[in-house]
């Protein structure tokens, strides 16, 4: 008994020295090889460190072999001498952020107007008598045809087809000044009679028009924007001679059928377009309005606004004539595509977002042009 004493120790000793691994831990003292939950529990603590392996070996073998294994357990916790692992910083790095891509908005370049001094003088002239031509030309619309009510709808019917197109079209753009309801315009033109709405628009304008055909051919439909009106109007016709026929129905009375060759579809359309560009972007505003634009006021102060630009009808006729006769412009030929048709970019600025103001604006400029000034405000030419 007194050598076993000595012995035990020793054996234990020698039996450490070979173990490294888990396939060794079988081979180790019995407390240890009869015990799973012991064997898992050193492993546990020891972990990689090879010498608190043995250490931990060590001890345990020289428990009593009535040892229970949760004794051996909680001694195991007991004896670990080690530290706490470092704790490792997990480090987070952040995404850096896209380099955020500069939208470029490209400004639609201002249309440059390709307008003689004659015209210039026109539109200036045709604005000016448009205060002092309103009595006059309500006595025009009271000769040439007949106020009414349909169905809760003011009307007005042209009777008088002795008169030129162009001569009812410009005293319509003071209609405004004897009915401010919605009006339906009855326009006798031949193989069609016309059934126009010209409505009040937003309520936050004044003495303006929008223009809108009713036909009772199924197989036509409306356009009340530039850029959609084009194409029906020009059908499989070249542009110039679709111009023609357009400058020959103004210039003619409404018995001449200056419209022969037109579809169903190019009748209506014309209709529109004239509507549009004779009557509704040309309608006289107030004298307040008219005063202003004459006098180069601030005219953002106005609200609402009244009317739209008189002599804006001149240079619609203007660009009519020079596709008719197929004219360039920086060495483009003159279409209704480029001058009508083509949004923000279009020559006719009434076409473009935003034209009435640009319109306005643009008045504004050649009346004080006219006076010796340049520019917007009047600011004199030298002082630039």
């Amino acid at each position: 008994m007194k050598w076993s004493v000595f012995l035990l120790p020793l054996l234990g000793a020698l039996l450490l020295g070979c173990l490294s691994t888990e396939e060794e831990l079988s081979g180790a003292p019995w407390s240890l090889k009869q015990d799973p939950a012991v064997r898992e529990a050193i492993q546990e603590e020891a972990g990689n460190n090879q010498d608190e392996l043995r250490g931990l070996l060590t001890e345990e073998a020289l428990l009593p072999d009535s040892a229970d294994n949760e004794k051996r357990a909680k001694y195991i916790k007991k004896s670990d001498k080690n530290p706490a692992p470092k704790q490792i910083k997990k480090v987070i790095t952040k995404p850096k952020k896209p380099k955020q891509i500069k939208k470029v908005i490209t400004k639609p370049k201002k249309p440059k107007h390709i307008l003689s001094t004659k015209i210039k003088d026109i539109i200036v002239k045709t604005f000016k008598e448009a205060k002092t031509n309103i009595k006059m030309q309500i006595g025009n619309l009271k000769k040439w045809g007949t106020f009414g009510k349909d169905n809760n709808f003011e009307t007005y019917t042209v009777t008088d087809k002795a008169q030129k197109l162009e001569s009812i079209l410009k005293a319509l753009t003071y209609i405004r000044h004897v009915k401010t309801d919605d009006i339906m315009l009855t326009l006798p033109l031949p193989r069609n009679t016309c059934k126009v709405k010209l409505s009040r628009g937003f309520p936050t304008t004044k003495n303006q028009v929008y223009v809108q055909t009713f036909d009772t051919d199924q197989n036509t439909k409306s356009y009340t924007k530039y850029y959609d009106l084009v194409a029906p109007l020009k059908g499989k016709m070249s542009d110039s001679k679709v111009a023609g026929i357009l400058l020959k129905m103004l210039e003619s009375d409404l018995n001449t059928d200056s419209w022969n060759g037109f579809s169903a579809q190019q009748r209506r359309s014309a209709v529109e377009f004239l509507l549009i560009t004779q009557v509704a972007e040309a309608m006289v505003p107030d004298d307040l309005m008219i005063n202003a634009i004459l006098n180069n006021e601030d005219l953002e102060k106005f609200t609402p606004k009244s009317g739209r630009v008189p002599g804006m009808d001149m240079l619609s006729r203007y660009f009519l004539e020079l596709i008719r006769n197929e004219e360039r412009s920086n060495g483009e030929l003159l279409t209704f595509k480029n001058v009508f048709g083509n949004k923000d970019n279009s020559l006719y600025i009434m076409a473009g977002t935003g034209g009435t103001n640009l319109g306005r604006n643009f008045m504004e400029e050649l009346i004080q042009a006219n006076k010796g000034h340049k520019g917007p405000r009047g600011m004199p030419e030298k002082a630039k």
